[in-house]
């Protein structure tokens, strides 16, 4: 089964009706953003355009998904061989333009642009939306977790929470806004993430004793082992840590209870013994709120290992973002919904943003080639006739972009309550409102 089979029915029956009326070449550009910022949300961030790029390189159906495709019911009833045969012959030939994974955004901003005949955009709109809305909660979740633990280690612990292929993408997305490692092998493999892990307690359960258990862990790593130590009574776990491993125990990992008082514990029995260079691991449902009263309460710990919260985003698990046209090329013009909640803004648009100080102070959004002096665009060519603009960036490239993003929020950005906070400025350009009300216009005039 090919990508280009991760779409809704409505769009393969609208497709078979571009192509039977003649439409199915006409150019037109295709934006996708958010309406409204997540709960507990004050920005958002971009993840999942490096899998864009990837799928619409070999972006097709087989002949095995249009044997499926011919004998569904629906699609049965139109199926032509012209039908048949576009599809067949599909690739994407579009253009596309996207803010960079890492970049922080707003509401209602445009974060990808297509451009293409309407056939192909039509088709890429479900894709686009799943790999974006699940990637870029993740980052979102990243980079409130990353605020919070300061100059803290991270690492990622949630594969087993979500869907297997989801679990990649949120490891990447997690490693993109700075933490250090995952426990997620097959996102290691793809990506070159730095891998990580402890033992389970059913490690422990299986041995005669805890610490037969913890010598046989000591015996396999030889050097630097980490050791989980709450199977059965914590602090008693990391006394026989000790006694087991030796000068070997690198870390002692916490996974339930009272966080800031074993650490405490833990930490005193581990300096009474001259294990200062142990590391402390924290694990256990953390999220961001969590590992921000650790560190206010300073916390000993220096590793937080984060799995549910963040690899399915739990308290906002989408962004909700939308895939609408705004320009029709072939009329030479720009289209809008005029919904009740639900309005879109005409034309080809970029977002422009203002800093001010080294802070984030207003971002606006302008047409494609409007003027804006002093103000730097976000989107940025990402595929240009069907194939990826440049090679992938380097991770450590998407990071440095992240957290210098970071780095320009202002304080009130980086609130972690839940309070409502004042929106932060996004404003429309006299380009977009001019041709927004020209689109209103030519439907009253109809």
């Amino acid at each position: 089964m090919s990508r280009a089979m991760f779409t809704d029915l409505y769009a393969l029956t609208m497709g078979a009706s571009y192509i039977r009326e003649g439409r199915a070449d006409r150019m037109v550009s295709c934006e996708m953003f958010t309406r409204r910022l997540p709960r507990n949300r004050r920005f958002m961030v971009v993840a999942g355009m490096r899998e864009v790029a990837e799928a619409l390189a070999d972006w097709r159906f087989t002949e095995e998904d249009l044997r499926y495709l011919r004998a569904v019911p629906v699609l049965a009833k139109i199926w032509t061989p012209a039908v048949e045969e576009r599809l067949a012959a599909l690739r994407f030939t579009g253009d596309v333009s996207a803010m960079a994974d890492g970049t922080v955004f707003f509401p209602d901003e445009p974060v990808l642009r297509v451009t293409a005949p309407v056939l192909e955009a039509q088709l890429l709109e479900t894709y686009l939306l799943s790999v974006f809305n699940q990637a870029a909660s993740v980052a979102s979740k990243a980079a409130r977790l990353r605020l919070a633990a300061g100059d803290g280690t991270l690492v990622e612990f949630g594969m087993r929470r979500v869907h297997p292929d989801a679990s990649v993408s949120a490891s990447l997305a997690a490693a993109m806004l700075g933490f250090e490692a995952t426990s997620n092998v097959a996102a290691g493999q793809r990506f070159g993430l730095n891998l990580t892990g402890t033992m389970a307690h059913a490690f422990v359960m299986v041995h005669d004793s805890e610490i037969e258990a913890f010598r046989a862990q000591a015996r396999l790593f030889g050097q630097n082992v980490t050791l989980l130590v709450d199977t059965y009574d914590t602090l008693r776990g990391v006394e026989r840590a000790m006694e087991a491993a030796g000068p070997a125990l690198g870390g002692v990992r916490l996974d339930s209870g009272d966080l800031l008082q074993l650490s405490r514990g833990a930490r005193a029995l581990l300096d009474s013994r001259g294990f200062q260079r142990v590391k402390i691991v924290a694990s256990g449902d953390l999220e961001e709120t969590r590992v921000a009263a650790l560190r206010a309460a300073r916390a000993p710990i220096d590793v937080y290992a984060v799995g549910t919260e963040l690899s399915a985003s739990a308290d906002a698990p989408t962004l909700g973002a939308v895939y609408k046209v705004t320009q029709d090329h072939a009329a030479g013009r720009g289209v809008a919904k005029f919904s009740a909640n639900k309005g879109t803004l005409a034309g080809v648009h970029q977002v422009y943003r203002r800093v001010d100080g080294g802070r984030m102070v207003e971002d606006v959004i302008g047409l494609e080639g409007e003027r804006m002096d002093g103000l730097r665009p976000l989107l940025r060519p990402l595929v240009e006739r069907g194939r990826a603009v440049g090679n992938p960036p380097a991770l450590a490239d998407t990071r440095a972009h992240a957290l210098a993003g970071l780095a320009e929020l202002t304080d009130t950005l980086k609130d972690l309550g839940a309070e409502p906070q004042p929106a932060f400025p996004v404003r429309m350009s006299a380009g977009v409102k001019q041709a927004t009300e020209e689109a209103r216009a030519r439907l009253a005039a109809r």
